[in-house]
């Protein structure tokens, strides 16, 4: 029997929803702050029901009136039968009054406001998403940090995107890679990947111009721990990206994978 917490999956408008072997949240990413705080909506002709408002935007467009756009917010949540709104926009503090404002107006609605770390500080409902990715430390100790400060608000923004990290670890010597990159890192170097205990992520090692790298990566078993963990840490929930997972999805929600030691993805 599968030990996971509430999942919930960001997926792009006008494509098929997945189906899954195991209950999904859909987050549809279909709507962005437009200037002076409006809602606008892409593909406004497809039917959206249920799930998650997924909000994305830039800190240019948060100036506005805020109670008019919390009335357009909560209107498409009520007619979508939505049961809450994922921020998804920049890490700015120009947003921090308009936070404030959507914790207050969604809690009164009993609907959900899902939020990165950076706005915890600004809201006193909302679920707050830590990310998985780390600069130092292991997951575990920041997962149970973050519970002790937060409770059972504390979700976990599960993000896969690999990174390539200069040895020793230092800031600014990291860059992020595309999968293919990674894999072709991979297949050059001929080398196998191991799993983490401490960033619970695959991991290998390769050597450029003399310097050891290190690549960080997710497939479906260490995503799988991850859930894991967030369901031992008794989490409100774990983000998840279809565009990110959809190639190995089914193996996450069902028959377990290989720790490590392979030599692909």
């Amino acid at each position: 029997m599968l030990q996971f917490p509430r999942t919930i999956l960001a997926v792009t408008p006008g494509l098929p929803l997945p189906r899954l072997p195991f209950p999904v949240d859909f987050a549809h990413m279909a709507y962005r702050i437009g200037p002076n705080l409006q809602l606008l909506r892409a593909r406004p002709e497809l039917e959206l029901e249920g799930g998650l408002l997924m909000l994305s935007g830039t800190a240019s467009c948060c100036r506005g009136n805020f109670d008019r756009f919390c009335e357009q917010l909560l209107s498409e949540c009520h007619i979508r039968h939505m049961v809450g709104v994922v921020a998804n926009w920049e890490l700015s503090s120009q947003y921090a009054s308009l936070v404030s404002e959507l914790d207050r107006a969604l809690a009164v609605e009993n609907l959900e406001f899902w939020v990165p770390e950076y706005f915890s500080k600004d809201v006193t409902a909302g679920h707050i998403m830590i990310s998985s990715q780390l600069s130092g430390g292991t997951l575990a100790a920041r997962l149970q940090e973050a519970v002790q400060q937060w409770g059972k608000r504390v979700a976990l923004a599960i993000e896969c995107t690999p990174w390539d990290f200069l040895l020793p670890c230092a800031p600014g010597q990291e860059r992020p890679l595309e999968e293919n990159q990674a894999q072709q890192l991979m297949s050059k170097h001929a080398t196998r990947f191991w799993f983490s205990e401490a960033l619970f992520a695959q991991y290998f090692t390769y050597q450029a111009e003399s310097k050891l790298h290190l690549v960080q990566f997710d497939n479906a078993y260490s995503i799988r721990k991850k859930l894991e963990l967030s369901k031992q840490f008794g989490l409100s929930g774990a983000m998840l990206s279809w565009d990110e997972i959809h190639r190995f999805s089914r193996e996450i929600f069902s028959s377990p994978q290989k720790r490590s030691g392979g030599n692909a993805f």
